[in-house]
């Protein structure tokens, strides 16, 4: 997690500065950090994924980059839940992950949808 934290505080700050060559560096570090190809992490990391895309190719990166933090913020709460929830009771059941996962997901599209006036 404080790997993912560093690498996302990072790549959102050089994508401030414009500075587009640290920036793709950085973007494969983050990618790296992420599987696409795991169905079950859909909501996260292949989003996750095209919003990193977005930004480097975006000439105004203040919206996707805020968005971004966002869908970040909401992983890490994620990972912190199960964290927590493993350490109270042992590992998790796939079925619990399933509905944290589902219930983070749904907060962070609420979320969105707020930000935005009501539009996702």
């Amino acid at each position: 997690m404080t790997e993912l934290r560093k690498a996302v505080e990072e790549f959102c700050v050089t994508a401030e500065r414009k500075d587009k060559d640290k920036l793709k560096e950085l973007s494969y570090r983050l990618k790296l950090l992420m599987n696409p190809a795991d169905k079950d992490n859909e909501h996260w990391d292949r989003k996750a994924i095209e919003m990193i895309d977005k930004i480097l190719q975006a000439e105004n990166k203040e919206d996707d980059i805020d968005k971004f933090i966002t869908l970040m913020q909401s992983w890490l709460t994620l990972e912190w839940h199960g964290m927590r929830k493993e350490a109270k009771k042992g590992i998790m059941s796939e079925d619990d992950v399933i509905n944290l996962r589902n219930a983070e997901y749904k907060k962070y599209k609420e979320w969105i949808k707020q930000k935005n006036n009501g539009q996702e």
